[in-house]
């Protein structure tokens, strides 16, 4: 008998492998660096490894430069990325006119850590490309928006959003 987490791992994997059958663009995952989207890359590799998944997959990292951790999430995404062969796209967020991580601008909101990463994504993803984002419970806010389609960012269409 499978274990708990291969059952929810194998859950998941079906899931995603239902959202995207669709896609027939590109797919960016947005990858912070932490737990939940590097599962969600992973996941959606072991499709690519599998034969699952045919289309164009990279990752992209916001660095908002604004954690004192910023850098080791970098080098844990870059390292993630080339241990299962993915293109990696970094973009520093520009928050209130300077980098994030200057400490010029003192405490800076989620709001606008938010609006600067959806912004950025805007600005990097290619038409019709399907951008995947991992959230966890605690991310309250944001996942009412994407479940409500209220988005905060607007990405011309065709590209899709698929809630897993």
């Amino acid at each position: 008998m499978a274990s708990a987490p291969s059952e929810i791992r194998l859950r998941l994997r079906s899931r995603l492998s239902e959202a995207l059958a669709a896609q027939d663009g590109s797919i960016a995952v947005g990858l912070s660096g932490g737990l939940d989207s590097s599962l969600l890359l992973t996941l959606v590799c072991e499709l690519r490894d599998r034969g699952e998944l045919v289309q164009p997959l990279r990752a992209l990292h916001i660095d908002h430069g604004i954690h004192a951790d910023s850098d080791a999430w970098r080098a844990h995404c870059e390292a993630l990325c080339r241990r299962l062969g993915i293109d990696l796209v970094v973009r520093l967020a520009q928050l209130g006119g300077t980098a994030a991580g200057d400490g010029a601008g003192g405490k800076i909101s989620e709001q606008a850590a938010r609006t600067a990463r959806y912004s950025l994504f805007e600005q990097v993803l290619a038409p019709n490309e399907c951008l995947l984002l991992g959230h966890h419970l605690d991310d309250q806010l944001e996942t009412s928006l994407l479940r409500l389609n209220l988005s905060l960012i607007h990405i011309s269409e065709p590209t899709r959003q698929a809630e897993i």
